[in-house]
């Protein structure tokens, strides 16, 4: 700005570090000599005033000789009556009581000074509520020059500079005119000249005439006012009325044509949805409400506009409501048009929830971005990690509400026929999930990065196996390709491209709010939805050639369409706004491949297909159906991380916080570091032993329940609650020790489970080997126990393992599963004579398991997943060192050891303490990952040739099966 000093790029003196003030008194005073003559050499002189090269060259030296002090008041006016005010002086003999006063005379209001300039006598920075006076929409005011005038006498200040910074409002003048006016140039932007003009720049001498005062005024007309508020009617209404009148078209339209009236009628409301909130952007950006807004408001509204959200919720929350209003204007619609369930109160929550984890979360995210500018990285990524929480909580709450919460297909034909297909292609597939499609009655199948892909149940209800497996190929051509990853890469990068751009293409002329947001969504649609396309052709080939079933690809794609009321061909104009090619081209491109004449088309599609001929599902992937569910699982394994995390990361940043504002002595001081790690550690083993039974009793409560209400009374026939696991060595099964649960009862002649997906009973001469053996490597361990079996009646064998899962810690488990292997060691060698069992018990047989997903404990740890599993640690640990206020200053620290020789004064009170939680997190992240690391997976147990040969410890380990994922899949 010229004429005016900005003190807010000097350095802050503050406790933690500080430099001696004087040698930056001489730096501010000579820049402001700079400032000085530079305005002189710019303020006009009168012709007469000329004097002698020699004189002008005696008068120069005078000059250098005797610089001369000046003042300089900055003020930036608000929309409200909130004025920021920055004051600097090169006079040393003036008090900062003195200035302060000369100040306050001149704005008519007591300033609140900032502390961080203190220190400094000649710098007085603050805000105040500036005197104004309301004329309609306008606002007046002054600033008094003759307490300026007056300090600048008492101290023989040479020169005056003022700065006046007016609001962003339509109108906006200064009386009297500047001393250095703008000089207007045709090649700057018009945004830049207008925030040019706003900028009132003042320079007197002291010899000059002041003027009495400078008077300024700003506001809005009332015909802009009234009209900006017709426009922003327009743009909330509009949408809200046009899918109110598109719904009562969509509902009177013939039925004949329901497939192509429901895909115009959901296409136009995604494009009314992503509009309005578009032109909301727009209408808002082109009468400058956000500046109106604060100009209107008074109270604690005012005081709400320091706060960085309060701008964007406005941008935000108007779109968000139409929204949600449109989303519930559609449910006559969903209901009648395409059968959907949906209450309306239903239909309403998703609008609400999507809003919650779609917008909201990128509004909180931009905050944050502005945040960081503004207010400081701490108070930045307190936003970021509001967004993340949001985010989780509404995708979550959005899920259980549909019912599409998804549930692991470990077993079955589906299963096999999933896995094999892939080894086939060469995709390490980690997991298979069916997700409910509830009341939404979706037939479609997802892949997803992490190699997992699910179907929903009504596709695999109504889908032939031929066709499904066509599906099946579909999902993992596009997880051999990595098309998810590239499509949310491409996505990514239109987003950067398009932001780039329009960011680059502004000084250029491209001011229009109209054209801006139009190349933005051109740029972020069009980009991302082009390579979608393409993926899902390059996915039909792979699927036909891993099927090698032209015609049911066909059929499948035929019938996808109609279940979920698609019409099978679209114009290409419309196709350009959509992730899939029409079912009829892609079936077109499947035809000319396989050589299908194309006139074959319709004929394979109206074919019919046995309605039986379906993948049989188990009872267990039903909604609500299994009490150890994926959601149960998952919901455990967040539990052991947040433990280990809290273990590993806030107890380290604890001590570091206490060490900073709370240990002036330094024995102390190192007390808390050092007491930290070990704390850490010993925190870490004590939730490590409780976390991970947390949510045991509410299962085993409802597992006894559920095998009450089959015939089974668990606790009257003495059942122990066990953990079932088919495999003779310890396995992952969805971030969890066991496949299933349920109840094992020792009866005098036999061995009986009855578990949730799996219930058999084994006779004492059956079991060929009984042994103890560890669960998954941990730092607190568990037991399990093997068991081998030969079923010589019905020619079957196999091995598992089973492990107490009823107790308050895992210590505690581990005793009763020692207890309960003793108990069946003693069972296995005595004899008894068989006794009545309860018909539920005597009729189970030897167990039939198939092949199940089940993973090593040490098979995902490769160095690159090592390498990021301490990456994110160190992370998160970072994040959290910075919302606890704790220093990154090592490096500083570090520098300043030769500057203190050299007699400079640097103090840095705990430098690198976040580097401190950061390391100590890591450190003990990795300790935490040695047992899985090291462990050597072998079998504890194995089938013998014969009945009664047992081998604790064989030489062959048994083949690794393939991993499974890290994360449930999420819609």
């Amino acid at each position: 700005m010229f004429g005016s000093v900005d003190v807010t790029s000097m350095p802050l003196s503050n406790s933690d570090s500080f430099v001696q003030v004087e040698p930056m008194r001489k730096r501010m005073h000579w820049l402001g000599l700079t400032w000085a003559f530079t305005i002189f050499l710019l303020l006009p002189r009168a012709a007469g005033a000329q004097q002698t090269p020699a004189a002008t060259q005696d008068a120069e030296e005078e000059d250098r000789e005797k610089p001369k002090d000046f003042a300089s008041l900055a003020i930036t006016l608000s929309e409200g009556d909130r004025a920021h005010v920055n004051f600097y002086t090169t006079v040393e003999s003036s008090s900062g009581a003195e200035n302060l006063a000369a100040v306050e005379k001149a704005l008519g209001c007591k300033l609140e000074l900032d502390s961080r300039y203190s220190r400094i006598h000649t710098v007085l920075s603050g805000s105040c509520n500036i005197p104004l006076s309301p004329a309609g929409l306008h606002r007046d005011g002054r600033i008094w020059i003759a307490p300026l005038a007056a300090y600048a006498r008492a101290n023989e200040v040479a020169r005056i500079i003022i700065s006046l910074h007016l609001p962003d409002t339509e109108t906006f003048d200064a009386r009297p005119a500047p001393t250095a006016p703008l000089s207007r140039d045709a090649r700057v932007p018009s945004k830049m000249l207008r925030y040019l003009d706003r900028a009132r720049s003042y320079s007197w001498s002291l010899d000059s005439n002041f003027p009495e005062e400078i008077t300024f005024s700003f506001g809005y007309s009332e015909s802009s006012a009234r009209r900006a508020a017709a426009i922003l009617a327009v743009v909330l209404v509009a949408p809200v009325l046009f899918v109110f009148w598109l719904g009562r078209k969509a509902l009177s339209s013939p039925a004949a044509d329901k497939a192509a009236v429901w895909f115009s009628y959901m296409r136009y409301l995604q494009w009314t949805l992503t509009g309005s909130l578009i032109g909301w952007w727009i209408a808002s950006e082109s009468i400058h409400l956000t500046p109106l807004l604060k100009f209107l408001s008074t109270g604690w509204l005012a005081s709400a506009w320091g706060f960085p959200v309060t701008a964007i919720l406005v941008d935000w929350i108007p779109p968000c409501l139409v929204w949600i209003l449109c989303f519930a204007l559609s449910h006559p619609v969903q209901e009648k048009l395409r059968g959907l369930k949906w209450t309306r109160r239903e239909v309403v929550l998703q609008g609400v929830y999507s809003v919650c984890a779609a917008l909201i979360p990128l509004a909180l995210f931009l905050t944050g971005l502005q945040t960081l500018g503004s207010a400081g990285f701490q108070k930045g990524l307190l936003w970021f990690v509001a967004a993340f929480v949001v985010r989780l909580i509404a995708a979550a709450a959005l899920q259980k509400l549909m019912g599409t919460q998804p549930q692991s297909l470990t077993t079955g034909d589906l299963r096999d026929q999933a896995f094999g297909m892939a080894e086939r292609l060469g995709v390490k597939l980690q997991q298979v999930y069916v997700v409910p499609a509830g009341k939404g009655q979706m037939a479609n199948a997802f892949a997803r990065t992490g190699n997992t892909i699910a179907f929903t149940d009504f596709l695999l209800q109504r889908m032939s196996r031929a066709e499904v497996n066509y599906i099946l190929g579909h999902e993992l051509t596009h997880l051999k390709l990595k098309h998810p990853g590239k499509v949310a890469a491409a996505r990514l990068a239109s987003m950067f491209g398009a932001f780039l751009f329009v960011g680059m293409a502004i000084p250029f002329g491209m001011e229009s709010p109209i054209l801006r947001y139009g190349v933005i969504l051109a740029i972020v649609t069009f980009f991302p939805l082009f390579w979608s396309r393409r993926f899902e052709y390059a996915a039909d080939a792979g699927a036909v050639e891993a099927s090698g079933d032209p015609r049911s690809a066909i059929s499948a794609l035929f019938k996808i369409s109609s279940l979920n009321m698609m019409p099978l061909h679209w114009s290409k104009w419309s196709e350009k706004w959509l992730t899939h090619p029409s079912s009829l081209r892609r079936a077109q491109a499947i035809a000319r491949k396989a050589g299908i004449p194309v006139e074959q088309i319709q004929e394979i599609a109206s074919a019919s297909i046995a309605q039986t001929d379906h993948y049989i599902l188990p009872a267990t992937v039903a909604p609500g159906a299994k009490i150890l569910s994926t959601q149960k699982k998952f919901k455990s394994s967040v539990r052991a991380t947040y433990a280990m995390l809290h273990a590993m990361i806030l107890v380290p940043a604890a001590f570091a916080w206490l060490a900073r504002f709370y240990a002036a002595d330094p024995a102390l001081h190192r007390t808390f570091y050092l007491a930290g790690p070990v704390v850490a550690l010993i925190s870490y083993l004590a939730l490590a032993n409780f976390a991970a039974v947390s949510g045991l009793p509410e299962l085993i409560v409802s597992l006894k329940d559920k095998l009450k209400k089959e015939g089974v009374e668990a606790n009257a026939w003495g059942g122990i609650t066990v953990g079932f696991s088919p495999a003779a060595s310890p396995r992952v099964y969805e971030l969890n020790t066991n496949w299933d649960i349920g109840s094992l009862f020792i009866r005098s002649d036999r061995l009986c489970y009855c578990g949730e997906e799996i219930k058999f009973a084994l006779r004492r001469n059956e079991i060929t080997a009984i042994v103890l053996g560890p669960g998954l490597p941990s730092l607190v361990t568990n037991r399990r126990i093997y068991i081998a079996w030969r079923d010589a009646e019905q020619e079957r064998s196999g091995t598992f393992n089973l492990g107490c899962i009823e107790g308050r810690s895992l210590l505690e488990l581990k005793r009763k599963t020692t207890e309960v292997e003793s108990i069946l060691q003693n069972w296995r060698k005595a004899s008894a004579d068989a006794r009545p069992l309860p018909p539920q018990l005597a009729e189970l047989r030897s167990p039939i398991i198939g092949a199940v997903t089940a993973v090593a404990p040490n098979a995902h740890w490769k160095f690159g997943r090592v390498f990021k599993e301490l990456f994110l640690t160190g992370v998160l640990a970072a994040v959290v060192a910075v919302l606890c206020g704790l220093p990154f200053q090592l490096l500083a620290y570090l520098f300043s050891m030769p500057l203190a020789a050299m007699g400079r004064l640097i103090q840095i009170h705990s430098p690198g303490a976040g580097w401190y939680v950061v390391c100590v997190a890591v450190v003990l992240r990795a300790i935490a990952l040695i047992p899985s690391l090291r462990y050597k997976d072998k079998p504890f147990v194995e089938v013998a040739p014969s009945a009664g040969d047992l081998r604790a410890t064989p030489s062959d380990r048994v083949q690794t099966q393939k991993p499974e994922a890290n994360t449930v899949l999420t819609r």
